[in-house]
């Protein structure tokens, strides 16, 4: 897989993005080049679960909780600053920005990450 290719925080239309597929099917080695490609590992599904909840290998789900709690990229602290001044019309101004496509596409299409 070109993880390049492929968007990885779109999800279907369970709200499970490419990450959640991978992890549903236990297919490791996607997971783990859905998250170098800066798959959202905070991401819910409809029924409010993360991908982690569908890894059943141990030392896959601590490596995936080893990054969890690591602090987030200063691409994504930017991109939810970002998000949080473009309300309440976010795609409308931040289609002004003068920002290159893959940075407007995170702006526009990441969540959130919350850190409780």
């Amino acid at each position: 897989m070109d993880a390049k290719t492929v968007c990885v925080t779109q999800g279907t239309s369970y709200n499970d993005t490419p990450l959640h597929l991978a992890a549903r099917h236990s297919h490791t080695m996607c997971i783990k080049r859905l998250i170098q490609a800066n798959a959202n590992l905070w991401t819910k599904n409809c029924l409010g679960l993360t991908a982690e909840r569908f890894v059943t290998d141990s030392r896959l789900r601590e490596w995936m909780e080893s990054i969890q709690r690591r602090p987030r990229s200063l691409q994504l602290q930017c991109s939810a600053a970002i998000r949080n001044n473009l309300k309440p019309d976010k795609t409308k101004n931040a289609m002004k920005l003068p920002l290159p496509m893959h940075l407007l596409r995170q702006v526009l299409f990441e969540q959130d990450i919350k850190i409780v």
